[in-house]
């Protein structure tokens, strides 16, 4: 179960969205696994970018196995394995660090690049609650 305390050590901007700190225009859409890889929260910047790319929430937010959208995307897309691998390693406590895959995410009218990290998700204790996936594109530099 996501408590209030696990939404709140989420760092956000004003607009309560993740943004990354080293170049801030970039939204970084955000899910929160369970310990079985089941989505079990999301920030707007996931549903938005769900939305805009034709997506359906209901089949890839809350409610739905992550790990499993992977796993049946991995026998034809080799980074979905990558992630999948990553968020098998993430639930069992056995990232030293965050994740780091570069996947390709190309839209109809221009390639894109996404970078997709994974971790643990920890309680006070130390033990893993489930895994967290963040996913923001790649700009030029």
């Amino acid at each position: 179960m996501i408590t209030h305390r696990d939404l709140a050590m989420i760092p956000r901007d004003a607009a309560f969205t993740l943004v990354d700190p080293l170049r801030p225009a970039r939204t970084v859409e955000t899910a929160l696994l369970d310990a079985a890889g089941v989505i079990v929260w999301v920030d707007d910047a996931w549903r938005e970018f769900c939305l805009a790319n034709g997506g359906d929430p209901a089949r890839a937010g809350i409610g739905r196995s992550y790990l499993a959208l992977c796993d049946d995307a991995a026998p034809t897309d080799q980074h979905s394995a990558i992630v999948a691998s990553a968020i098998r390693t993430a639930l069992l406590g056995d990232l030293p660090a965050p994740a780091h895959v570069e996947v390709p995410c190309h839209a109809p009218t221009r390639s894109r690049f996404f970078d997709v990290l994974v971790s643990s998700r920890r309680d006070d204790r130390g033990a893993v609650l489930g895994a967290t996936v963040t996913l923001s594109e790649t700009l030029p530099a």
